[in-house]
């Protein structure tokens, strides 16, 4: 299902990361209920390097981590850029690698993980659209659907 974007709030910044880890989700550990991760001793540290990051992916590495969208403006993820050339390549994986070293590497799986996923499938969904799914048609999937989900809920 494809829900128009009524905001795009472009590329992620430290106070929204934190921000939207206070919506009132469910988090327990060792019996008991977290109130707040930003703030609990055992996430603060880890939720506050990951809003560093995306605060130093808005400022000194900008150019490095994030793109300015030609049909929205927006300046989002270099994680949701489709590849067009060998060029635009090289930057999602330097952005790749500046994430692995803002984070020391720690990060099994880092927040830019899954967008390089599913932007890259768009090469080959002709082919998974060939395989016949009840949930899904892949084919369907078009580089706007893409656009819309990284001006919408940008990393």
């Amino acid at each position: 299902m494809v829900l128009p974007a009524t905001t795009s709030l472009g590329a992620m910044t430290g106070q929204r990361y934190m921000d939207s880890l206070r919506d009132g989700r469910e988090v327990w550990l060792d019996g008991k209920r977290v109130d707040d991760v930003t703030t609990h001793p055992v996430f603060r540290d880890m939720v506050h390097a990951l809003a560093d990051v995306y605060d130093l992916q808005n400022g000194q590495y900008r150019d490095e981590m994030t793109y300015v969208d030609a049909e929205s403006g927006v300046r989002t993820s270099l994680s949701w850029l489709i590849p067009l050339s060998h060029e635009d390549s090289a930057r999602k994986r330097r952005n790749s690698q500046l994430w692995n070293m803002l984070t020391w590497g720690q990060l099994g799986r880092s927040p830019d993980v899954l967008a390089p996923f599913v932007v890259n499938l768009m090469r080959r969904r002709d082919a998974f659209g060939g395989v016949p799914n009840p949930h899904c048609d892949f084919a369907e999937i078009s580089p706007t659907t893409i656009d819309i989900v990284a001006t919408t809920i940008s990393s």
